[in-house]
């Protein structure tokens, strides 16, 4: 019944989302939380009275291609003001080094602990932990969650379903 709620809630947060960007003085192409620089890939979730962005973001506008540096944790109390709340650099992952490929991620609560999944380019999935939804976070494995090679396919952009029976599925996407 919570995973339920969570989720209608995470369902309330993406349309709530969607009508501030479309309706936040007029129609336009803008990016409200953080301007000038935007999000890319957001995760937003509900963790008591707060919402939680996970994100990552372009380095730069003048990029030609992705170059990701690093994740982001932003939240707010009135999908208004906005507040970084935190970064995770992929020194601080099993990556172990600078990086630019910060792809997507999501997040959850579970058991009082607080999880989020991270793309490390098309290729592998982390995951850090954390006693608070904005960290500091530390890396469980020092390893990948899902290695390259474990599939036969592309592994970015996790995501975490909750089943009715209480388990938690990790899924991802890829476009192969």
């Amino acid at each position: 019944m919570n995973e339920r709620k969570e989720i209608r809630r995470e369902v309330c947060v993406w349309v709530v989302l969607i009508l501030v960007l479309a309706f936040a003085d007029g129609v336009r192409a803008s990016n409200p939380i953080v301007p000038g620089t935007g999000l890319t890939d957001p995760y937003a979730v509900v963790y008591g009275d707060r919402v939680y962005i996970y994100a990552t973001h372009d380095f730069s506008p003048a990029n030609s291609w992705f170059v990701m540096k690093d994740w982001w944790v932003w939240s707010s109390e009135d999908l208004v003001n906005w507040r970084k709340e935190g970064v995770l650099k992929p020194e601080d992952t099993f990556i172990g080094r600078p990086f630019n490929d910060c792809w997507a991620t999501c997040a959850i609560e579970r058991n009082g602990k607080y999880y989020w999944y991270f793309s490390a380019g098309p290729k592998e999935i982390g995951v850090v932990v954390s006693d608070s939804p904005a960290g500091p976070w530390r890396d469980p494995f020092g390893k990948p969650l899902i290695p390259q090679g474990l599939t036969p396919t592309e592994q970015r952009d996790p995501n975490v379903l909750m089943a009715d029976d209480g388990n938690a599925y990790l899924v991802y996407g890829t476009f192969n």
